[in-house]
């Protein structure tokens, strides 16, 4: 079935609901499904960590530049190749 049929037979049966515990289930379900769309409410706690960790130390000025991390990287390549 057309998903956009769905949604609007779903919208039809709500709209005939004459019971307010039902409509406010709905509400509570629809909202927690809104904001569990985010894609950090997916993350486990050790990843929410790490993010927590980054932001921190971004605040501190804890950070390396683009720059100074490919001239490492160069660097780093150009020892290998002495070797």
């Amino acid at each position: 079935m057309n998903i956009q049929i769905e949604k609007n037979q779903l919208i039809q049966q709500i709209m005939e609901l004459q019971d307010s515990s039902v409509i406010k289930k709905m509400r509570d379900f629809l909202s927690k499904e809104t904001k569990n769309n985010d894609w950090y409410n997916s993350l486990s706690s050790s990843e929410k960590e790490s993010i927590a960790k980054g932001l921190k130390d971004l605040d501190n000025g804890n950070t390396i530049s683009h720059e100074d991390v490919i001239a490492s990287v160069k660097n780093k390549i150009a020892s290998l190749k002495q070797q």
